[in-house]
């Protein structure tokens, strides 16, 4: 049985921060598991870390520029869609705002974070996500990681 198969559906969401750094926009990814696979929540959120931990990412933890299996981890931005590559077995593929995809061509980086944490509620409007992604254990479960952007094109 696959790790997807587990934990489900890999979604995604992204938005507009700032950037520790400077102050300025800064474009953040999240990938997080629904839980909806074979798997109870709490058994999906496990095989969800065990992926992670095959990819060599941890919990807590921030990777800059992060390689798995050889193949650099990079979002590419092509219009308003940006797509994960580099991931084994899965290509998340997230459409965004045209503000979102120029504030990460211009700064030629995007912060990915992928939570284990399981997010199984039936409200998926941006109030919902945001109040779970802000939750000390959401943050605790999430590995960062601080990646390349490259456009199409």
């Amino acid at each position: 049985m696959s790790g997807q198969s587990v934990f489900g559906t890999l979604s995604s969401t992204g938005w507009l921060g700032e950037h520790p750094g400077d102050g300025k926009d800064f474009a953040f990814l999240m990938l997080y598991g629904l839980g909806d696979g074979v798997a109870s929540p709490r058994s999906a959120q496990g095989a969800l870390r065990e992926v992670l931990q095959a990819w060599g990412m941890r919990e807590g933890v921030l990777a800059v520029d992060p390689v798995i299996d050889g193949t650099p981890v990079t979002v590419m931005v092509e219009g308003i869609q940006a797509t994960v590559t580099g991931l084994p077995g899965v290509t998340p593929v997230r459409p965004t705002s045209q503000e979102w995809a120029d504030v990460a061509c211009a700064r030629r980086q995007v912060f990915l974070g992928i939570t284990s944490r399981i997010y199984t509620a039936a409200d998926r409007s941006d109030t919902a996500l945001s109040a779970f992604f802000k939750e000390s254990r959401t943050i605790d479960a999430t590995a960062s990681l601080l990646v390349p952007v490259t456009a199409a094109g």
